[in-house]
């Protein structure tokens, strides 16, 4: 992530998922122990995580059943990601990045 939101549209699945899992890496320091975010499905809240050094790297957020209502995705399965708690690098002394970060995605699954 680079501020604090991001999005992605994925092509609906051929079936009705149920929910998505999310590998990651998210920014933390010794002034910065946690990152918040809010995941939006299709425009819909679907989950508030903490997510801090003894969290494990996989979460999953269920699918809410009116992202797959006809007419509202047009085919797409829009994720949207809210980091109020984005931080630079170089804000927290880590290094000379400033770039407002938060969550990086190592891998995306639908199921």
């Amino acid at each position: 992530s680079d501020g604090p939101q991001a999005k992605i549209a994925l092509p609906l699945p051929e079936k009705h998922a149920t929910s998505i899992s999310f590998e990651a890496q998210w920014l933390l320091g010794p002034t910065h122990p946690k990152q918040h975010v809010e995941v939006l499905i299709g425009g819909d809240l679907a989950a508030k995580i903490t997510l801090t050094a003894d969290s494990p790297n996989v979460f999953e957020v269920r699918i809410p059943d009116a992202a797959f209502e006809p007419g509202l995705s047009n085919g797409l399965l829009t994720l949207e990601f809210h980091f109020p708690d984005a931080a630079s690098p170089k804000d927290l002394g880590l290094s000379d990045d400033t770039r407002k970060m938060a969550l990086g995605l190592i891998s995306i699954t639908v199921q």
